[in-house]
């Protein structure tokens, strides 16, 4: 199975999926092909869910899901469910995933799929919502997108045969508070994986032999871009799993501390291992990797100026260091979202990164040799990216006595 992806902006992949999640649905057909065709014409299609760590801004983000739309060369499919399922995104994180059950189509090639949720409504219980600092609060869906959540996208389905896909949605780039309003806004963030054409990687993080870490970010990134494929957080007793992996030769995977406004926890100084490989079906143990915390904190703050046509997009906030010699590569440290500021062409934000500016990094080469020996990179300058989804970004490396105000301009970009 072949699954085609085009992409607006790398931190801004948007695909929405097909499936159920309960066992009884109903298929109908708005054109072309339908839900008559013969059995030996159609095939399956399995989906499960998972979800990227939240924010700590919220500590839980619910969403009901009501059916979904599959629109090809044979005409546009609609599954309703019989009844819509709320979920709670942010419990299904590290290898925790939600079966949303499969459908039957005809055979044939898919261009878009759209996701279709219930209405928030005007009272509890919402249908979607967040929950922070023990409040829930209604998650608005912008107007527009009553027609389902798009994407264009392809895949092929083929006669008598079975895809299993699983979705990763990740609840904290797709949740956007309008400045200090209370209000917060679904703009769903979601990648799509081939589960034949992916594999994992696993690992314990500790601060000291039998000291497990709880609550660390763990994230695999392109080393070329610093993009991160995915991530999650690790268990109670310091684990993690991050299973529907792209197969590749030369991931970093980099443990870092929640994002935030306040001093993080844990409080712990970024770690990564470069060069790490994923086969498909197998999963690569890193072992257990002792971290060391954090004696002093940085705090990085400033304004968004955004472009004319920015002003009704989501901005991720991105701090990137650059690694050298044999284990060059861009390391994300740490995204989340900026808020809306005082106007329609400013945003907000602020991050507390552990360290000094510039910033240490332990770094580690992949080996099959357990534990993993690690070593001190110092004085990294600390980058920090503004990314629309519209594709507009900006940029600026901060001085050390440049943490705070340090202000960046968009640019409009592919």
């Amino acid at each position: 199975m072949t699954i085609q992806r085009a992409f607006t902006r790398h931190l801004f992949a948007k695909i929405a999926f097909c499936g159920a999640l309960a066992s009884a649905v109903t298929l109908s057909s708005c054109g072309g092909g339908g839900a008559g065709a013969a059995l030996s014409s159609s095939g399956l299609a399995s989906f499960s869910l998972i979800d990227a760590p939240a924010c700590s801004t919220v500590s839980d983000v619910y969403v009901t899901i009501a059916g979904v739309q599959l629109v090809g060369e044979q005409g546009t499919y609609t599954m309703t469910l019989p009844a819509p399922q709320l979920v709670d995104l942010v419990t299904l994180t590290n290898a925790n995933t939600l079966s949303l059950g499969q459908i039957s189509a005809p055979a044939g090639t898919y261009q878009r799929v759209n996701l279709l949720l219930a209405p928030t409504g005007t009272s509890t219980p919402y249908a979607n919502y967040v929950v922070a600092s023990g409040t829930s609060y209604p998650l608005t869906i912008p107007s527009g997108v009553q027609s389902g959540f798009k994407i264009n996208g392809e895949f092929n389905l083929a006669a008598n045969g079975q895809v299993n896909l699983t979705v990763d949605f990740n609840a904290c780039r797709s949740v956007v508070m309008a400045g200090n309003s209370g209000q917060y806004i679904l703009k769903p963030v979601l990648n799509l994986f081939d589960d034949d054409a992916t594999g994992g990687v696993s690992g314990v993080v500790q601060t000291a032999p039998s000291a497990p870490t709880p609550g660390a970010v763990v994230m695999v990134e392109n080393p070329t871009t610093g993009q991160v494929i995915r991530s999650t957080v690790t268990a109670a007793d310091g684990s993690f799993s991050l299973p529907f992996l792209p197969v590749g030769t030369s991931y970093e995977v980099v443990i870092s501390s929640p994002t935030g406004t306040t001093t993080p926890t844990p409080n712990i100084q970024s770690s990564v291992v470069t060069g790490v490989p994923v086969q498909a079906g197998t999963t690569t143990s890193l072992g257990s990797i002792t971290v060391a915390t954090a004696s002093t904190d940085t705090t990085y703050g400033g304004n968004i100026t955004l472009t004319n046509d920015d002003s009704n997009s989501a901005v991720v906030v991105v701090a990137q260091v650059s690694l050298s010699g044999s284990n060059a590569g861009l390391v994300t440290l740490m995204e989340g979202n900026a808020q809306q500021g005082s106007s329609n062409n400013q945003e907000t934000y602020d991050m507390v990164l552990p360290g000094a500016d510039p910033e240490s990094l332990q770094v580690a080469a992949y080996s099959t040799t357990l534990p993993l020996a690690f070593t001190t990179a110092s004085s990294l300058p600390v980058t920090l990216w503004a990314y629309a989804e519209n594709g507009s970004s900006g940029s600026i490396t901060p001085t050390s006595s440049q943490t705070t105000g340090a202000n960046i301009t968009m640019t409009t970009g592919p």
